[in-house]
């Protein structure tokens, strides 16, 4: 949890990172249709909304990586720091590169898209390099 917060960050009031968004997020990255403009949070709902939003985040990565739980915690970290996000989960082909251990492979993979040639996030773009350099340091 501490590290999503730290990556994520705390916002009070619902916001836009970027203006094409389609939804709003508020607290520590919570993003989606149930978040409107003007909306705001306390730090402990915003951390009890995180903590199901982890419960739900690794039952999804546990279940399209089954292998995750073996992975060492700084690797799971990252890897779940980017489910979170939507990279990681948004990404088939690196998925299956990491269910293989073609962990080299995968970590070139999942720079290999769009959102990651495209941001004009610097926050974004060092989180997907971090979560790529934690695939690579795995041992296949």
């Amino acid at each position: 949890m501490d590290f999503l917060k730290e990556k994520e960050g705390f916002r009070d009031t619902a916001y836009k990172p970027i203006d094409t968004e389609e939804y709003y997020t508020i607290g520590y990255g919570n993003y989606g249709e149930n978040v409107k403009e003007g909306d705001t949070i306390t730090k402990e709902q915003a951390t009890a909304q995180l903590q199901s939003n982890i419960d739900t985040k690794l039952a999804e990565i546990r279940q399209a990586i089954p292998d995750f739980d073996n992975l060492p915690l700084e690797a799971r970290k990252h890897l779940l720091g980017s489910w979170f996000r939507g990279s990681l989960s948004g990404s088939p082909k690196t998925i299956s590169l990491l269910n293989d251990k073609k962990y080299d492979e995968a970590s070139k993979e999942f720079l290999n898209n769009d959102e990651y040639r495209t941001t004009t996030l610097g926050g974004v773009k060092k989180r997907m390099n971090a979560t790529s350099r934690a695939m690579s340091g795995l041992i296949s």
